[in-house]
């Protein structure tokens, strides 16, 4: 039987702020992080997609802060501006709601510089940002980590990858040796492993075996293809289904690329969110997409990571992902807040031995389709269902975690 949060060490105020969120129970990287955090241990966790990690870090996080103390205690990094942003309001939601004495700061690469100053001014015991921010500010002498306690690494798989391990580990010398280090992901790849082990020879590693359901109001389907003809029956699948909101995932930044040149070339009203692309670009997408200018974004699994957006009816794999986790990943962009949703992957011959192993691995139901005149039907034998075409789904307030 699973432990309570209060039995986990959890303060009260900080369990009647769960309650209030409807949150009770503890998920199993919950009850197996957050004594380890509460006892002063270096944790790196790995956890599925969905099962609580954020708050597995950030209630124990928010009980060690000293509130006598006015300085910065802890720091948490992130390797996107939706994931710290994420992260920065789940943090305020719970000290309101807590009504704890704690302030924190985001420090967010293409946000105004002048603005994080004036906020570092008023002295923060919590910073959450991006490590290219948070070193800029220190050669600007702006900030100062030497009183930071703890440190969080939050999708450590990318923030220690080789585009970003550089910046990261320049900002880990500025806090003291004598640190917390808190490391959460999805995946712990071998080259993040060996960056750990470099940055700190004690470690705790915790592994959350229980997997993560797919949400039961999801439709899974799919359609056989040859290759070369993707985007051809990508085109149908849309206007057979009108739809209005969806995510279409790549495997590759290149195959991004010439997706969306001949998506438009066909009139799709379609738009990229690249994995290196700056804030101010991520920003335009997904206002793009939310507000309906756009029915189709296209992304790689790196560049959507901590994605929320409300509204979206379809994720349509136009590569049909290597491991289960990932097909969940995506899977859980759409469905959101108890709202019907489809998952539609366009699968080759050589792609269906992935689609079976997913299928095993997740216990999903899905079911193949297929288009005859205009519609999306089930192959079935006696009787072909039609799909119903996509009615527009009014936005929804990102469920709290």
């Amino acid at each position: 039987m699973s432990k309570s949060f209060e039995e986990l060490g959890v303060q009260p105020v900080l369990v009647k702020a769960l309650a209030a969120q409807q949150l009770q129970i503890p998920t199993q990287i919950q009850e197996e992080m957050i004594p380890r955090v509460l006892a002063g241990e270096n944790v790196a966790a790995r956890s599925a997609t969905g099962t609580g990690k954020t708050l597995a870090y950030l209630l124990p996080l928010l009980q060690r802060i000293d509130p006598g103390k006015k300085e910065i205690q802890a720091v948490i990094l992130a390797p996107t501006y939706e994931l710290a942003m994420q992260i920065y309001r789940v943090l305020g939601a719970l000290a309101k709601e807590a009504a704890l004495d704690v302030t924190a700061a985001s420090l967010i690469g293409g946000a105004a510089l002048t603005r994080q100053i004036d906020a570092l001014k008023k002295k923060p015991q919590i910073v959450v940002g991006s490590a290219g921010r948070v070193l800029e500010l220190l050669r600007k002498r702006k900030l100062s980590l030497t009183s930071v306690r703890t440190l969080v690494l939050d999708e450590v798989d990318r923030l220690l990858d080789e585009q970003n391990s550089p910046t990261v580990e320049l900002v880990i010398k500025e806090v003291p040796a004598q640190r917390q280090l808190l490391m959460v992901s999805a995946t712990l790849p071998a080259r993040a492993q060996k960056v750990i082990e470099r940055l700190e020879k004690t470690v705790n590693l915790i592994e959350a075996a229980a997997e993560v359901k797919l949400p039961e109001q999801l439709v899974h389907c799919y359609v056989k293809v040859e290759h070369r003809e993707k985007l051809d029956e990508l085109r149908k699948v849309l206007h057979a289904l009108d739809v209005k909101r969806a995510l279409l995932f790549v495997e590759q930044q290149g195959r991004l690329e010439m997706v969306l040149e001949k998506l438009q070339h066909h009139g799709v009203k379609v738009a990229g969110l690249r994995k290196d692309a700056g804030k101010q670009e991520r920003k335009e997408a997904l206002e793009a997409i939310s507000k309906g200018k756009i029915s189709l974004l296209v992304a790689t699994d790196l560049a959507a990571r901590g994605l929320d957006i409300p509204g979206v009816t379809h994720v349509i794999n136009l590569d049909f992902p290597d491991e289960p986790q990932t097909y969940l990943h995506r899977a859980g962009r759409t469905g959101r807040a108890g709202q019907e949703g489809m998952v539609i992957s366009l699968v080759t011959p050589g792609e269906v031995t992935r689609l079976e192993r997913c299928r095993r691995s997740l216990q999903a139901d899905m079911q193949e389709y297929f288009l005859n005149k205009g519609r999306f039907l089930k192959r079935q034998a006696r009787k072909q269902e039609p799909v119903k075409r996509s009615k527009p789904v009014k936005p929804v307030k990102p469920v709290k975690k």
